[in-house]
This record gives C-alpha cells, structure tokens and sequence, in this order.
C-alpha cells in the first residue's frame, strides 16, 4: 500500500523519520488552514452581502488585487525581491480600483420598496479587504518554508484540514436548507477540487516565481465572473464599479508584466 505524504514517514512533511513532529514545518501547515478556512468564510460573507448591496458580485475578487501590493512589500522586505517603477505604478491602480469601489457604495442610498440596501454593499467590500490579507500570508509562508516543505503538498495538505473545519458546519446547512441534492453535491464537489487545484498552481508560482506578479494573475477571475453574473443572473454593473474592475485588472497587468 502506498503511503501519502501525511503519514509516510519517507516522505512526510510533518513527522520525521522517528516519528516526530518537524515543529517548524506545523507553522506554515496551520498558517494556510487558518488563512484557508478564513477566506472561504469571508468571500462567503462578501458574495451575499454584494447581492443584498446591489453590488455587482463579479466585483468583489478584483478587491483581492490589494494581495499584489501586500505580496511586492513583504517579499521585497523578507526576500529581497525588487519593486520596479513599473510594478509601483500598477499598485497605484490597484489602489484606485478600491477607491472606485468605496464611492460605489458610499454615494449610493437605498431605494424605498426596494429590498437592495447599499449598507452591505459595504459590508461586502469590508470582508473582502481582509481575503487578501490570508493570502499574503500563506503566500510569505510558502515562500519561507519552501526549503523543508514542499510547496506542491502545502495546498493539499492545509486544504485536508480546511475540509474538515468546514465539515463541522453541515449540520447547520442541513437544517437550514435540507439534505444536500444529487445535483448540490456534484457542484461543491466540483467547486472543491478547482479551488484545491488553483491553490496548488498559485503555491508553484509563489514558491518558484516573483510573489506580486504571480498573485495579481488571480485577478483574472474577476473578469469570468463578471460575466457568468451578468448573463445568467442579471446583475448590472454601475460607472464605478466598471471603473474600479478596469483599475484593478491594468494595475493586475502592470504588475505582473512590470519587468
């Protein structure tokens, strides 16, 4: 029988050869199941609150572009990776692409008979700017421990113990919403293993790559996403909201072709 990584001794990233523990790899194991698990939560949070605000929900990955600027800072002070002008010029879009989105939800109000209220057009993006923090994390943490664990686990790994933190939480979706359907499973199953496979291919890029450019490339969701809500849901996009995905995908652009 062949052995995974988890308990292999040979092979695992967590036990040594004696059996015990590698404490220093637990750090960036436990680092990418908090920032995982934490994510998942707050892009939950964010999608809703997005529809409720009447705020288009395709908008709120690009809100994740601030994870480039968070990436070229700690890894030019943590890894000596170099800020180009070019890379420093595509930041600033990014910063304007919040800007867009903040006013977005600031100037608009609520319509009377209307079930849209612009409050959680705010509350979205609130959630939304605290994803690309756990990403800049377990970006630094993959990069840190690359030498004692390998990158390509690391996603695999954390994502095992993210599964099972979310799986205590489906007594409380069966209650609310029934037993899962045929067609229910085969979608969150699905959803899974491309969440799982995209961590894997981001973590390589991290690992091997430059931490900006290889986070602003993610952006590009944003632009398939718009669309799917656009033309299966009906969700509108406003001026500013166009002007904030626009500055976050050139800044994303910018930065990741900056060199």
């Amino acid at each position: 029988m062949k052995l995974g990584t988890f308990i292999n001794r040979e092979k695992s990233n967590i036990l040594d050869k004696e059996g015990n523990y590698i404490w220093k790899n637990l750090i960036p194991l436990i680092g990418n199941w908090i920032a995982n698990t934490g994510h998942v939560f707050l892009f939950t949070y964010a999608f809703r609150f997005a529809k409720k605000g009447g705020l288009n929900q395709g908008i709120i990955p690009i809100v994740t572009t601030l994870a480039t600027l968070y990436n070229s800072i700690i890894f030019y002070k943590a890894f000596g990776e170099k800020v180009s002008a070019p890379k420093v010029f595509g930041m600033l879009f990014t910063v304007g692409c919040v800007v867009f989105l903040a006013l977005d939800s600031s100037t608009r109000k609520k319509v009377e008979g209307s079930d849209i209220d612009p409050i959680y057009a705010l509350y979205s993006l609130i959630c939304g700017f605290f994803v690309p923090i756990g990403f800049s994390t377990k970006h630094y943490l993959i990069r840190k421990y690359k030498g004692s664990y390998d990158s390509n686990h690391l996603p695999l790994d954390s994502a095992i113990l993210e599964s099972i933190s979310c799986a205590v939480f489906i007594p409380f979706y069966i209650a609310e919403k029934g037993m899962f359907t045929p067609y229910s499973f085969m979608i969150g199953s699905i959803g899974g293993l491309l969440m799982v496979a995209g961590r894997i291919l981001v973590a390589m890029s991290v690992a091997e790559g430059y931490g900006g450019p290889a986070q602003s490339l993610m952006s590009c969701n944003t632009i398939y996403t718009t669309i799917l809500t656009i033309t299966i849901d009906g969700q509108m996009v406003t001026l500013l909201q166009l002007l904030g995905l626009a500055s976050g995908l050139t800044g994303s652009t910018i930065i990741a072709t900056g060199d």
